[in-house]
């Protein structure tokens, strides 16, 4: 994408009026290769070679990088600005550009939501993590006596080692399909999740 700039400001960088712009950049002129609309693609040949001429370095492009906190721009002047991304119609330009990715990903998540693709946080939160934490509390408080209670038994009743596996086992993995089940049975009732899911 070139990064354009008016012609104006092209008269500022080069340190001329604007009508000496404009004149170069009309059919056959110097500077009419450069010309994209009505601006001027700054990193073109011809603009470059112009501005070396006049003894101004071109402004190298910006950062291509999204700042963490885009909201610290609008505290921003305009001559911060303009240090920051070159000229205000790049600014500008990076901004719509930012703003139709933004569009382009809002629009992508409403269409899978549609489709029942996304689940939102809170039915997650309320029916997966809420089984979590229920079967946590219970594998850290019931299980344990219920294990040991139902081990001094099969100890006493002479069972072997493994069958004292297989009962550990079993009551471990009954809470975890209780933790399943009641997930599952949640998303579902939110409609998060079909019967066959």
């Amino acid at each position: 994408m070139p990064r354009l700039i008016t012609k104006t400001r092209m008269a500022e960088l080069a340190g001329v009026k604007a009508p000496t712009i404009s004149r170069m950049v009309v059919d056959g002129q110097r500077l009419h290769p450069a010309i994209v609309g009505s601006k001027l693609d700054q990193d073109h040949p011809a603009v470059v070679e112009y501005l070396t001429e006049r003894g101004v370095t071109p402004e190298p492009p910006p950062s291509s990088s999204v700042p963490e906190n885009i909201e610290s721009f609008a505290d921003m002047t305009l001559r911060e600005l303009i240090e920051g991304f070159g000229t205000d119609e790049r600014f500008e330009s990076w901004l719509k550009s930012l703003k139709t990715i933004e569009e382009i990903q809002d629009r992508r998540i409403k269409n899978q939501a549609a489709q029942g693709r996304l689940i939102s946080r809170e039915v997650v939160d309320k029916h997966v993590f809420g089984a979590i934490e229920a079967t946590y509390v219970r594998l850290l408080n019931d299980t344990p006596k219920t294990i040991a209670g139902q081990m001094q038994a099969a100890v006493k009743s002479g069972q072997a080692i493994e069958e004292l596996e297989t009962l550990a086992r079993d009551l471990i993995s009954a809470q975890l399909k209780q933790l399943k089940d009641k997930a599952k049975r949640g998303l579902m009732a939110a409609g998060a999740v079909e019967e066959d899911d």
